[in-house]
């Protein structure tokens, strides 16, 4: 969805071509909303793949725990819309997407599997039915976001958080953050009394 593989792939080919070897890198990729079906996650990797110039991906998430409408596998348009301005949602049940990624594990395509932006509730759903447990839950977290259940429900299933925005930013999970987290005076106090910045 980011429609920079094909550029981040001509880098790969410049960087092994001067001695870097593949298992120095971690390369980590996500399925698209539009592409949630079974069929169309196999799709999307492969093209991911072709794009890096990679035979696998060390991780490929689950970006959203929602499916939109296919559009083809160049994304266009990534959120597809009705004529009123409605987000054209998909039958596709988040366990068929699973399934799907599990599938791509055992073909060799990816080394694991995770997922982004799941809740509580969603990450609860997929541990109960996954014979492949995600390794990884990407989400907004930072002292003003700081995702305590999640958290420790991905602790107890060893799910690793990997966080975004974990500097805060102008807006917090979609909506405007007044606060500023570099600005925090007690995180400015506590960054200062070791001798670091926030950041």
């Amino acid at each position: 969805c980011y429609k920079n593989e094909a550029e981040i792939g001509a880098a790969l080919q410049d960087a092994f071509a001067a001695g870097l070897a593949r298992n120095d890198l971690f390369v980590t990729s996500k399925v698209w909303n539009t592409n949630h079906s079974k069929d169309h996650v196999r799709q999307a990797c492969v093209r991911t793949l072709n794009n890096l110039g990679l035979q696998y991906l060390d991780l490929y998430l689950v970006h959203w725990p929602l499916a939109f409408r296919h559009t083809g596998q160049d994304l266009q348009p990534d959120v597809p819309r009705d004529d009123r301005g409605i987000v054209e949602s998909a039958k596709v049940s988040l366990q068929e997407t699973w399934a799907a990624m599990e599938a791509l594990v055992d073909e060799g395509l990816v080394r694991s599997v995770g997922v982004s932006n799941y809740s509580t509730v969603e990450l609860s759903d997929l541990l109960a039915y996954c014979r492949i447990p995600p390794a990884v839950n990407q989400v907004e977290c930072h002292p003003y976001l700081q995702q305590t259940s999640l958290r420790k429900l991905c602790a107890a299933a060893g799910c690793a958080i990997v966080a975004f925005s974990s500097l805060g930013g102008p807006v917090t999970q979609g909506r405007p953050c007044e606060r500023r987290l570099l600005e925090d005076t007690t995180l400015v106090g506590i960054a200062g009394a070791h001798g670091w910045t926030v950041a």
